[in-house]
């Protein structure tokens, strides 16, 4: 999200960082309150697009993913939803379940097991974002050949090659696990998709995921996060 907003790093995501695997997809959590009328997906999205008061949807603020799912959804069918920003996702599902606000409200939260059942306590705190692995590319200075120059161009295109044998044996063993059965079954009960596949298909994937939410960014006038 930071190289969509544009936020400045020490670092160049596409350039200093290699894919290596793409592990998992989190869902996004729709929520509303027991006593609410809205019992479906249908039900939120036929009354967002009806001519009443807006629906209320209250998640992370900050340029959070839920946020910016929810402003991908308004933008693309029309719907009359309002943000209602909150510090973290489980604040937010605790109002809305709670019913702090009101009961046409939805709350989008990270989809994951843990993190719904942490909404019910009062001192949780939400956890941690599991980011998708990738190995920092290293860039070599060269060392003095026998000569006392430094092959700088025979050096780094060792050390690429190393590189992409290292991102290979990774690549398996992370598909490798991936295929388990057992890990599957436990992840899955967790609410993960489970992805896998090349180095290439996963950074075909960032790129691709980095357009599509700076263009969402702009669209919806949403402030980088501080």
């Amino acid at each position: 999200m930071n190289a969509a907003f544009g936020v400045a790093l020490p670092y160049d995501t596409f350039k200093d960082l290699t894919p290596v695997a793409h592990f998992f997809d989190v869902p996004i959590l729709v929520a509303a309150a027991n006593d609410s009328a809205l019992k479906s997906m249908a039900d939120v999205l036929a009354t967002a697009k009806s001519t009443g008061a807006p629906i209320s949807y209250a998640c992370a603020s900050g340029g959070s993913m839920q946020h910016l799912w929810a402003t991908s959804l308004k933008m693309r069918l029309g719907l009359r939803i309002e943000h209602v920003g909150y510090k973290g996702s489980s604040e937010a599902l605790r109002d809305v379940m709670g019913g702090h606000l009101p009961r046409s409200s939805i709350s989008c939260a990270d989809g994951r097991r843990g993190e719904v059942g942490q909404a019910a306590r009062p001192r949780d705190r939400p956890a941690g974002a599991l980011g998708p692995a990738a190995r920092c590319a290293d860039r070599g200075r060269g060392r003095p050949c026998r000569h006392g120059r430094r092959d700088l161009n025979g050096f780094r295109g060792a050390r690429r090659h190393a590189r992409r044998r290292v991102v290979a044996k990774l690549n398996a063993a992370v598909n490798q696990v991936l295929g388990e059965a057992e890990f599957k079954r436990r992840l899955g009960d967790m609410g993960l998709t489970l992805i896998g596949g090349t180095p290439d298909s996963f950074g075909r994937h960032l790129a691709a995921e980095v357009a599509k939410w700076r263009k969402v960014i702009h669209d919806g006038n949403i402030p980088a996060p501080t």
